[in-house]
C-alpha cells in the first residue's frame, strides 16, 4: 500500500461515547495505520436491541475523518503483523520437544 492512498480505517463509525463528549471532535489513533486522526460527531442512533426489555437507548456515534495511510514503517509494525512471534514459538516448541525426548 502506498503512503498517499486513503486508509482503510477512514469512515469507520464508533459508538458508545459518553454524553458529555457529544458534539466534540476527538483525536484517536487509527486502528489500521496508527496515525492520530480526528473523529467527528454524527447523528445519534436509537436502538432497541441492547436491552432485554427492548426499551430504546440512544447511542452517541462518531465517524473517523478520511485520511491518508501512514508510513510504510507503521504498516509493517502494526499490531497484527507480528508473525515472527509465531515462528519463534514454533522453534522454541520444537527445541523443547527435542530436549524432553532426548533425556
Amino acid at each position: 500500500m502506498k503512503s498517499n492512498e486513503k486508509c482503510r480505517g477512514s469512515g469507520l463509525i464508533f459508538g458508545g461515547y459518553r454524553d458529555d463528549l457529544e458534539g466534540e471532535t476527538l483525536r484517536i489513533r487509527c486502528t489500521n495505520c496508527w496515525r492520530k486522526v480526528d473523529v467527528i460527531p454524527i447523528a445519534p442512533e436509537v436502538r432497541t436491541d441492547l436491552r432485554k426489555d427492548r426499551s430504546p437507548v440512544t447511542i452517541i456515534r462518531k465517524q473517523v475523518v478520511d485520511h491518508k495511510f501512514g508510513s510504510l514503517c507503521a504498516m509493517h509494525w502494526r499490531r497484527d503483523k507480528y508473525n515472527w512471534l509465531n515462528l519463534a514459538f514454533f522453534i522454541f516448541w520444537i527445541g523443547g520437544m527435542v530436549y524432553v525426548f532426548s533425556r
